[in-house]
């Protein structure tokens, strides 16, 4: 398989053009003294086969970019100092990749209309394997977003202060693959093969 790989060479896309978002969102009486936060993935593989789609991801990877506001991103905010802190909440307590450090997802494509496929699967996330579905955009990119609940994994939405800040239990993924792979022709889909890999 074609791989796409975060290794800059003559026949190989940059580690931007394989790229995973996580937007998390707070609520609470004290949610102004929290922040809705932008994380992404640094380590994940997403295999397409004949429109047979697998993908690992490591769940100790997350990595915080900083605070969402008005849709803009402050990359300074929250400090280093937090920032890391979060990054070790979100591997202890709410993945606990000690003991399940990977999510899978096994699932199809079928086409919709050109440009546009349907993805559906399952998501296998702390021992609970659940269904999935979502639309993906083929053009010079492959795109997706969509939400999921973590309840439905058995994750509780994350509390502090006593719960007056916590977090809504959604999670909004954005996918963004690019589909300018050497020898692989992904306007038809259907029949290639490529791998995305970021490590």
């Amino acid at each position: 398989m074609r791989r796409v790989s975060d290794t800059t060479t003559h026949d190989s896309p940059r580690t931007q053009d394989a790229i995973l978002h996580a937007f998390t969102f707070r609520k609470g009486m004290l949610a102004r003294l929290g922040h809705d936060l932008r994380l992404t993935l640094q380590r994940f593989t997403i295999e397409l086969d004949a429109g047979r789609v697998s993908a690992r991801f490591d769940l100790d990877s997350w990595r915080v970019d900083g605070a969402m506001h008005d849709g803009t991103l402050s990359s300074t905010t929250p400090n280093a100092t937090d920032k890391r802190e979060i990054e070790a909440t979100i591997a202890r307590d709410i993945f606990d990749t000690r003991t399940q450090p990977e999510a899978t997802f096994e699932g199809t494509l079928s086409r919709t209309r050109p440009g546009l496929a349907h993805a559906s699967g399952m998501l296998r996330l702390r021992a609970a394997c659940k269904p999935i579905a979502f639309d993906v955009y083929f053009s010079e990119r492959a795109r997706s977003v969509f939400e999921i609940a973590p309840s439905q994994w058995g994750i509780a939405p994350y509390k502090a202060l006593g719960g007056a800040l916590k977090l809504e239990d959604r999670v909004k993924i954005e996918v963004d693959l690019t589909t300018a792979v050497p020898g692989v022709d992904l306007t038809s889909w259907q029949a290639a093969r490529c791998t995305w890999q970021r490590t």
